[in-house]
């Protein structure tokens, strides 16, 4: 995929390492409180979090206009 369709968003999430602690990530104007990053696939720019009940929210990270990491 070309770098010129990939958000800020996304060329943030590709320098995170998986396991990264999140607060919470906004999709599509939707907050949805996430645990950690468990991992992204930089070719296809799929973000992968893991929820604290560790259910996955798997999402185009394009539609991620917003996300607050956890303090460590």
């Amino acid at each position: 995929m070309s770098n010129n369709n990939v958000s800020p968003i996304c060329k943030i999430l590709r320098t995170l390492d998986p396991g990264t602690p999140f607060a919470s990530i906004t999709v599509q104007g939707s907050t949805k409180e996430v645990k950690i990053l468990a991992c992204f696939d930089a070719e296809n720019n799929i973000a992968t979090f893991i929820y604290a009940d560790g259910n996955l929210e798997i999402v185009n990270c394009n539609e991620i206009s917003s996300f607050e990491l956890r303090n460590i």
